[in-house]
């Protein structure tokens, strides 16, 4: 998954475009935590008590 339209941290001229950039990233990892979580559900059905 990749974060489009990201500007690096030190091209960030303002507070604003940095909580922007922030935000943009939080929502990347939840979705990734999402999706591993995912997988994490169907090893478990491999694995025996």
């Amino acid at each position: 998954m990749d974060v489009k339209n990201q500007l690096g941290a030190e091209q960030c001229w303002g507070m604003g475009e940095i909580r922007r950039a922030i935000d943009t990233l939080e929502r990347s990892l939840i979705k990734l935590l999402g999706a591993r979580f995912k997988y994490v559900l169907v090893a478990s059905r491999f694995k025996s008590a």
